[in-house]
């Protein structure tokens, strides 16, 4: 992977990476639980610079340890999203971190104390218009700001959201709030 990493950075592009916070990710493959730090070392060793980190596989787990307490789901799942951060910081790159929960649990609040450079806000987009134009009356019904084609909110003035419709125009940046890098990713 470093080596595919430096190839990428040579052509002066960026590469990322997908986990989970839980055991397995969306398609059923190892999730970084229970190893946060060893998979943000090697992530950073690797020369990676963006992380998306999606919910999916610690849902399970936040229904068997609360199952009728949503409060205490959120609870871990926040914690879960806070342990991968300061895994991040741990080592020094900047790594662009991406929070995948599908704008639950009221993300908008609590996502920057988490050190979320961005997050979804909505669930996946699909190319029918049924699909963009519901979550487009979601967002405008939650007064929430925009966020085209991916249900992402970027921080940093230099961002776009990437899909396959968006392109990035601007260097990557490891921002947030007000335009800083994170604690410990400058």
């Amino acid at each position: 992977m470093k080596a595919l990493a430096d190839y990428i950075h040579s052509r002066g592009l960026r590469i990322g990476i997908y986990s989970s916070p839980g055991p397995l990710n969306c398609a059923h493959f190892a999730g970084s639980y229970g190893h946060e730090a060893h998979d943000a070392k090697l992530f950073a060793s690797w020369g990676i610079d963006y992380l998306k980190y999606d919910l999916c596989g610690l849902r399970l787990i936040m229904r068997q340890q609360a199952p009728d307490a949503s409060v205490v789901q959120m609870r871990i799942m926040i914690a879960a999203y806070n342990k991968m951060d300061r895994a991040l910081n741990a080592y020094g790159r900047p790594i662009v971190y991406s929070l995948c929960e599908y704008g639950w649990d009221a993300v908008l609040e609590w996502a920057p104390s988490v050190g979320a450079n961005l997050w979804r806000t909505t669930r996946g987009v699909q190319p029918v218009w049924e699909s963009i134009y519901s979550i487009i009356n979601s967002r405008r019904a939650s007064r929430a700001p925009p966020d085209p084609a991916m249900g992402t909110i970027p921080l940093c003035s230099n961002w776009v959201t990437v899909s396959s419709t968006w392109r990035r125009t601007a260097p990557i940046s490891p921002c947030g709030p007000a335009g800083r890098a994170p604690a410990g990713r400058q």
